[in-house]
């Protein structure tokens, strides 16, 4: 089966400025050492499911951006 996905593939979503605010990248790399410390990575060098749902939920609760995993994955 195909991968399920809660987003409407043909709704466009809002490009991620990170340019609004410098300080949402620092946020961003804090998270991701949060995660990486609470351990919530892959074998490989991702992180898991639950690390990528807490960095998505943490980051629009501190910067108010609703940048969904594919935004923050690629900055």
């Amino acid at each position: 089966m195909g991968k399920k996905t809660t987003s409407n593939p043909k709704v466009k979503k809002a490009r991620a400025d990170w340019d609004i605010n410098p300080t949402w990248t620092t946020t961003f790399c804090n998270l991701c050492v949060e995660q990486i410390q609470a351990r919530n990575r892959t074998k490989g060098a991702g992180f898991s499911t639950k690390g990528w749902f807490n960095l998505v939920t943490k980051f629009c609760d501190e910067t108010g951006q609703n940048y969904d995993k594919d935004q923050l994955k690629s900055r």
